[in-house]
């Protein structure tokens, strides 16, 4: 899986300046944009030693009483249950260059380690380390494609106090400051064009609107309200009522009387595992999120096309590289 990561062309990483003229009197909220959901959930595997395969903070308790089940190997148990958090098989660097433009990401406060280093990634298990991914992000829009625009989305923490979250911000702040978008300079309907014209930050960071207020002025002033941003989330395995929902969410969206001219639309194309899911995979199909993943691809490839166009934003999916996802949403922009 990894292999097809680096086999997979870069074609994409500038796509935003490559489609200047299509979509440059857009604003960001009306632009189709490529995302993924649980977006660096590559590093949980039996290779990742920052992980150790240590169960995260955000894991059910079901889990841990499946992983608890006495007399079997926990060598095992560790086998059928990683392959449930990993939903992604590319690097935060490979996923720029292969176009993806939304990262949804979900914090953990890992203990064992140094308080610089505690902060990960983590979807059930820890993943990489929070502060090495926007160094990526950092290194990309300053050195490899200074043009396009890229969304963070701090969505889900587990396990910080209100002192852990002023320490990540500020750490934040230390580490990409220099290229965030603040809410003060630009709202979420601003033209690319004007933006391009305006400043050369290019990194818009979400983050929960609770702890924003909490902290500081001189440190909330740098992110985003992820209230500005709709969610579509189906929270199912049936994947004909995953595309009833998501038509359903549209249809509500377009009949909306609030405003909705300043906030973006993040559109999940997920299935959703649930532990009876997890435990039915000791012993048949599906045995991870790549199996529950691989019937959609062919159902996605259509209902992109399919959807009011004038109501899609952000649209995020599961191992995006096995198929033409990032050229769909793309190329949907006219």
């Amino acid at each position: 899986m990894e292999q097809k990561c680096k086999e997979l062309s870069n074609k994409n990483y500038k796509w935003m300046a490559d489609n200047y003229e299509k979509i440059k009197k857009k604003p960001l909220n009306r632009i189709k944009i490529p995302g993924t959901h649980d977006s660096f959930t590559n590093s949980i595997n039996f290779r990742n030693n920052d992980s150790a395969l240590m169960f995260a903070n955000d894991s059910p308790s079901e889990m841990w009483k499946v992983f608890s089940v006495p007399f079997i190997p926990k060598t095992f148990m560790l086998m059928m249950l990683v392959p449930w958090a990993n939903t992604q098989s590319c690097t935060a660097t490979e996923q720029l260059n292969h176009g993806i433009r939304y990262f949804d990401v979900r914090i953990c406060k890992d203990d064992r380690e140094s308080l610089d280093n505690q902060f990960k990634i983590c979807h059930n298990f820890y993943a990489g380390k929070i502060m090495d991914i926007l160094s990526e992000v950092r290194d990309f829009v300053i050195n490899v494609a200074p043009s396009e625009f890229i969304i963070l989305d701090f969505n889900h923490f587990y396990g910080l106090s209100q002192k852990d979250h002023d320490y990540l911000l500020s750490k934040i702040i230390t580490q990409v400051g220099d290229v965030m978008i603040k809410p003060s300079q630009f709202k979420l309907n601003s033209t690319l064009e004007s933006m391009w014209a305006n400043t050369t930050r290019r990194v818009f960071i979400f983050y929960n609107d609770n702890y924003l207020k909490a902290t500081s002025p001189d440190i909330a002033e740098y992110f985003h309200t992820n209230d500005d941003i709709e969610y579509t989330w189906g929270d199912t395995l049936n994947i004909n009522y995953l595309n009833e929902y998501n038509l359903r969410k549209l249809k509500q969206r377009s009949e909306s009387k609030d405003d909705i001219s300043n906030t973006l639309l993040s559109l999940q194309l997920v299935l959703t595992p649930n532990i009876g899911t997890i435990v039915q995979g000791f012993f048949n199909r599906p045995y991870s999120i790549l199996d529950i993943t691989q019937p959609m691809i062919s159902p996605i490839q259509q209902w992109i096309p399919s959807y009011d166009q004038s109501l899609l934003n952000i649209i995020t999916c599961d191992y995006y590289h096995l198929y033409n996802f990032t050229d769909i949403v793309i190329q949907s922009n006219t």
